[in-house]
């Protein structure tokens, strides 16, 4: 290296350097458009809510500061948990910031993905189901997480409007051969606790 590009660098680190130290730190404070109204600054609220990472449903509180989810946690008075949260509970809270997910509706093209607004989205989307239920029975069909009796009863009575199977329910992280082999080998329906020890 020589000298001159060397003095340089150093100069151009010097003046980085120096431009991010301040004296006066900064004194912002950010104030939502439309807040809730049981909200306090610096207060922290707690909302009871379900987990949805897998079919258990166990109950959460979340920590809710300024508009924005800060902490899940088991809830001690659900029945099912009794204030235990697992660790997918736990993460479940990075899927509501990952930067990575997906913020509008997507139309894959041959170039790839094109983002699409909500209202023509929908307005694809019923055109699409219209012309599939009207070549036939059991054109549509309907793919979901494990969800609860309402919603099923809601995606069930649009899979019999348009004349189709009913939804086909689907756990990602299941344990059905676990369940199955289980059930093959000690005649147990579920997933046994096994004291290892004994």
């Amino acid at each position: 290296m020589k000298r001159r590009t060397f003095l340089k660098m150093a100069g151009m680190g010097a003046v980085t350097f120096v431009s991010g130290c301040s004296t006066e730190p900064e004194r912002t404070i950010y104030a939502l458009v439309e807040s809730p109204e049981d909200m306090v600054t610096g207060q922290a609220v707690w909302y009871a809510s379900t987990c949805r990472e897998c079919p258990a449903g166990c109950g959460v509180i979340a920590k809710n500061r300024e508009g924005r989810l800060i902490k899940l946690e088991g809830n001690p008075f659900h029945p099912i948990n009794r204030g235990k949260l697992c660790m997918r509970g736990q993460a479940a809270l990075q899927g509501v910031y990952n930067p990575d997910r997906i913020k509008q509706p997507l139309l894959k093209t041959d170039l790839g993905f094109k983002p699409l607004s909500f209202e023509r989205a929908t307005r694809l989307l019923e055109d699409k189901t219209t012309q599939a239920v009207s070549v036939g029975p059991n054109r549509v069909a309907v793919m979901t997480e494990t969800v609860g009796d309402t919603l099923y009863s809601l995606l069930k009575s649009a899979t019999d409007r348009f004349n189709s199977s009913p939804p086909l329910v689907f756990e990602t992280f299941a344990h059905e051969n676990l369940k199955n082999a289980y059930q093959q080998i000690l005649n147990v329906v579920g997933l046994p606790a096994i004291a290892m020890d004994k």
